[in-house]
């Protein structure tokens, strides 16, 4: 029996695993950008490597759930069955096997970034409000390290204790662990980028001003050489891209809040609806479904690496790895490289000594010796050639006759561009 999707959801499947690829690629892209920048072990580094997790699993499971489709319903339509003893399986995935073990590392990194996304914006509120804690004096090392270890033991310790018989038979508890420490740390995150908001456009009034004043106090000081002149208090001008990014940041922390809450919703009654079917689901529409669910997970590393990979400074460094690519092109040599090149005549020399040879031209008219290239009663005069080499042995074509003045030749031959091997 045929265990993959149905025809119908094929293309639905492929669409969706080539985005996941495309977020793949920027979290990844954003993790090399920020390593390169310095950032070893920052908030941010940690969330882009476990971004890249996340989604790099969400694609595994995609794949197996186009692969073992059938199975796959089969398996969540028996574990709904379950939940009918047990309603803390309702809230969870109806999953086994390897489909689990997915889905269990991407709650776990789910996790370990929402707290990393915590941590973040502590350091950011404590960084702009110049926060200054002298019972913490000199364990700011030992904190920061705490609470990167901290982000990834506790949600291992939530997974686990997930587990237990009592959790799965207590649909509060089990509620509980899903999704308080998650909505607890974007919520707090949240409201600390709102108040970090509130910081930067404070102190940019403060800015403005303070700035004011003194244009106004210089305007008074020289108002004796100046006449008619108002000074006008200058406007605010606000980050304009900072402040969008900080509103796209609290957006998302909100959008995760909903998120996570439609998804516990949706759960329970997908649960609730297979518990009470006398089988599976196999209908298209029921796959394309699930097979949509998948884009939220993914989503996140887009976010991330239009969030803090789009930076002026990323860009001009995306642009000089750009320009940088040259693909190799095949140029033919010119003339000019092929017989006038020194390299080339070198190449061919083999050090023997070679006679050279000098051309002349030679006038029948009034028996005159012209160098090639200078100026000479051409004209219609019938000419000949007459070629020396280095012992003066003249091979004269059309006229028999010896030349009689050497000094003429012996000039030319210390002409050395007159010169070439031949």
């Amino acid at each position: 029996m045929d265990t993959a999707l149905p025809p119908d959801a094929r293309v639905a499947s492929i669409l969706v695993i080539i985005y996941s690829v495309i977020c793949l690629a920027s979290s990844a892209l954003l993790s090399c950008v920020l390593w390169s920048n310095g950032e070893r072990t920052t908030y941010l580094l940690l969330i882009a490597i476990a971004s890249c997790g996340s989604t790099t699993a969400s694609i595994v499971q995609q794949i197996y759930y186009a692969c073992q489709w059938r199975t796959v319903v089969e398996v969540a339509w028996e574990q709904a069955k379950l939940s009918i003893d047990k309603p803390g399986i309702a809230l969870g995935p109806l999953f086994t096997g390897f489909n689990l073990g997915l889905y269990l590392i991407q709650f776990c990194i789910y996790n370990i970034i929402a707290i990393l996304v915590f941590c973040w914006s502590v350091a950011l509120l404590k960084g702009v409000y110049n926060l200054q804690f002298k019972r913490l004096a000199g364990w700011e090392a030992t904190i920061s390290i705490t609470s990167r270890v901290l982000a990834i033991v506790v949600p291992a310790l939530l997974i686990g204790l997930s587990f237990l018989p009592s959790v799965q038979s207590s649909a509060s508890a089990t509620l509980a662990i899903g999704i308080v420490l998650i909505m607890a740390s974007y919520g707090l995150g949240g409201v600390f980028v709102v108040a970090v908001l509130i910081r930067y456009i404070h102190s940019r009034h403060l800015f403005s001003s303070f700035l004011s004043s003194s244009r106004t106090h210089t305007t008074d000081t020289l108002s004796t050489t100046t006449h008619g002149t108002t000074s006008r208090p200058p406007k605010i001008r606000v980050d304009r891209i900072l402040l969008i990014r900080f509103s796209i940041a609290f957006f998302i922390l909100a959008a995760f809040e909903v998120t996570i809450a439609c998804f516990e919703s949706s759960r329970a009654q997908t649960s609730a609806r297979l518990a009470v079917a006398e089988g599976p689901e196999y209908s298209a529409r029921s796959a394309i479904a699930s097979i949509l669910l998948f884009l939220p997970a993914v989503t996140g590393s887009l976010l991330a690496f239009l969030l803090f990979g789009t930076t002026a400074h990323n860009v001009r460094k995306y642009m000089a790895v750009i320009k940088s690519i040259r693909f190799p092109r095949r140029r033919r040599a010119s003339l000019t490289q092929t017989v006038n090149s020194p390299e080339s005549w070198n190449r061919l020399d083999d050090g023997t000594p070679k006679p050279l040879y000098r051309c002349t031209i030679r006038s029948e008219a009034n028996r005159e010796d012209i160098e090639l290239g200078d100026s000479g009663p051409f004209g219609k005069v019938r000419t000949s050639v007459v070629v020396h080499d280095d012992d003066r042995l003249p091979i004269q074509s059309n006229n028999d006759e010896r030349p009689k003045d050497r000094n003429s030749w012996r000039h030319y031959r210390n002409a050395d561009r007159y010169s070439r091997s031949y």
